[in-house]
């Protein structure tokens, strides 16, 4: 029997706000960060929190460059995805990601009504300071 399932969901807060990019016409990526702490403390008394690295395409990637910023809750679900390169150097080089399908929004302590839209425009491509990895294809 083959069984294959890649389903994840995660619920944390923005590390940063999302940065979105427009590649090619009408279609944007939008890279952003979830922190989640984990349930349980550790022996010191403390929580660990891991750094999930997610990318979002075309009408989420703007929902999500709209509607959310640094420090807000959110809720992603989709696919965990690892791409793999080599760097000019010959090494290769790899990334883990979840490769999002659905955005919602979380209620928090403080959330109330539907957020403001932000007044940013997309950045074209290339023009978007960040990580020096390159893009998950989409797909």
């Amino acid at each position: 029997m083959n069984f294959n399932l890649n389903k994840a969901m995660a619920a944390g807060r923005l590390v940063r706000n999302p940065e979105l990019k427009a590649i090619g016409e009408d279609n944007f990526v939008c890279n952003f960060t979830v922190a989640i702490s984990r349930s349980y403390m550790e022996a010191d008394g403390n929580r660990k929190t891991d750094f999930i690295r997610c990318v979002v395409f075309k009408h989420q990637a703007q929902f999500v460059a709209r509607y959310f910023k640094k420090g807000d809750p959110i809720f992603v679900e989709g696919e965990i995805r690892v791409d793999t390169w080599e760097k000019e150097s010959g090494e290769k080089g790899s990334q883990t990601y979840l490769k999002v399908d659905d955005v919602r929004f979380v209620k928090g302590k403080d959330a109330g009504e539907a957020p403001e839209a932000k007044e940013e425009e997309p950045v074209p491509a290339g023009e978007t300071p960040g990580e020096d990895l390159p893009l998950p294809k989409e797909g």
